[in-house]
């Protein structure tokens, strides 16, 4: 009887979490709080609760400020909406608006997004300017030290469907629109006796001092990913990946990667058993 009752307590701890705080982005003074009715930003003083003010009224999911803190980046009916921190006004971005799929703000001032259809985009000063090929596909953006990174791919149409071919994670200069393969795929072995599922790499974050970017090693198949994928680093200085299988797998969430500020070569993962959380979680402090 015991057991039924912590199992349904933590079942309800879980779904208030994810109900009322699915992701926070925090900026010097503010944070932005999406909750089941809108995207609110809350002013801390001294670490005290100062104002609260709703500034997107609906469901909406991954706020993210923009470096200098004046304006906040999120998805919204499927639609990416840019808000202006000064007037709490939001508006679309693009012409096609719903054609977005991913976006990380630059150190320039620029939002760049992953457009459903291929490319990638910079959105500045309401202007739209491609800086990727739209015939290849980009997802999990990240911008580290004026470069961005993004997993690429491309679509290939034949008789019976759409085939997806994955070309790894890259780095791209915006500035010159330059791209560099610095993690290669790995293509899926299921033939061989000792075949793999292969290697999607999939960016997950960068550390504070923009070195190392965070990497899940997610598996050619679905549901094997599921159930955990293990992690890895790109080191941009070495110019090497970096993988740490002995760390435990983890979920394909950016949550679930935090850097410690302080100590850029330190991040807090946390691991998994399996997909399902009851099962139970670890935090491992994992030194890069």
């Amino acid at each position: 009887m015991k057991k039924k009752m912590l199992a349904l307590t933590l079942v309800l701890l879980m779904s208030l979490t994810f109900c009322f705080s699915a992701f926070a982005s925090v900026s010097s003074t503010l944070i932005a709080l999406t909750k089941n009715d809108g995207i609110y930003l809350i002013e801390l003083s001294a670490g005290v609760r100062k104002s609260e003010e709703k500034v997107y009224d609906g469901a909406a999911e991954m706020p993210q400020f923009s470096q200098d803190g004046k304006s906040l980046a999120f998805f919204a009916d499927d639609l990416l909406y840019v808000c202006d921190i000064a007037t709490s006004k939001s508006e679309s971005v693009g012409k096609n608006p719903e054609n977005w799929v991913a976006f990380a703000w630059g150190g320039d001032g620029a939002l760049y997004a992953a457009a459903k259809d291929g490319g990638l985009y910079a959105y500045k000063d309401k202007k739209l300017t491609e800086v990727a090929d739209p015939k290849y596909h980009y997802a999990y953006l990240v911008y580290a030290n004026g470069k961005l990174y993004a997993s690429k791919m491309y679509y290939v149409e034949k008789e019976d469907g759409q085939y997806q071919y994955d070309v790894g994670l890259i780095r791209l200069d915006p500035a010159s629109k330059k791209q560099k393969l610095v993690v290669a795929d790995r293509p899926a072995d299921w033939e061989s006796e000792n075949g793999t599922a292969g290697m999607i790499p999939m960016t997950a974050g960068a550390s504070s001092d923009g070195r190392y970017i965070y990497v899940f090693m997610h598996y050619h198949a679905g549901s094997l990913s599921a159930d955990g994928v293990p992690f890895g680093a790109y080191d941009t200085v070495a110019g090497k990946f970096l993988a740490y299988p002995d760390a435990g797998l983890t979920l394909v969430d950016n949550a679930n990667v935090v850097g410690n500020e302080k100590n850029p070569q330190q991040i807090a993962l946390q691991t998994v058993y399996d997909r399902y959380p009851w099962n139970g979680r670890d935090i491992v402090l994992l030194n890069l």
